[in-house]
């Protein structure tokens, strides 16, 4: 650790190590699931944000939502480029208060992510950041998501029931620094899918 280290300021974002499900189904209930039991915590959040990167996931996880009955003031859903765009109610919170924050998919580029995280530091209060991925999403089905699967599978993992992994968390900044290599833009686009589609010439 060198020496300025010591006085670079502690980031108000505690990074939760990823949630990796079998399924991207199981991976939106899982999230709307733990989003309720963090709200019924003693310690609660006061804000709940599921956040995704495209407005498929975000559409997704807005019915589940509405199904769940959660207060809308309580629990929010947005793209993080609509959290990036407007100041979200949440940035008028203060110290004593805290955020939980569920990212419902990983971007196929890592700096997307990390942007998320940089946004994250700037509220004025404590953060606690998940990722939920599945083995179903485009980023780790083009590197790993079968061969993973069989083997949670053969491991007796089932479909309703999430992992933390750092060695599948490896594997998605593996994938995400190969996705770097290969994509020659960053055009918008509605779905993880599309957006490889779009950006991405060549997989191989």
């Amino acid at each position: 650790m060198g020496l300025f280290n010591w006085f670079k300021p502690k980031s108000n974002v505690e990074i939760v190590c990823d949630r990796v499900w079998m399924t991207g189904e199981a991976k939106l209930r899982g999230i709307v699931a733990e989003a309720n039991q963090a709200l019924a915590e003693l310690d609660r959040p006061n804000v709940v944000v599921l956040a995704a990167h495209f407005a498929d996931c975000a559409d997704a996880l807005r019915t589940l939502v509405e199904q769940a009955g959660f207060d809308r003031q309580t629990v929010l859903v947005a793209t993080v480029d609509d959290l990036t765009a407007q100041a979200p109610p949440v940035a008028e919170s203060n110290p004593t208060q805290r955020i939980d924050v569920f990212a419902a998919e990983r971007h196929p580029l890592a700096s997307h992510d990390e942007a998320l995280i940089v946004l994250l530091e700037q509220i004025p209060c404590r953060v606690r950041l998940t990722f939920h991925i599945s083995l179903d999403d485009p980023l780790m089905r083009v590197f790993a998501g079968d061969r993973v699967k069989q083997v949670l599978g053969r491991l007796g993992m089932s479909e309703d029931e999430a992992i933390e992994s750092r060695i599948v968390v490896r594997r998605i900044l593996g994938a995400q620094k190969r996705f770097t290599r290969l994509c020659t833009s960053d055009l918008p686009a509605a779905s993880a899918e599309e957006w490889l589609e779009r950006n991405c010439t060549s997989m191989g």
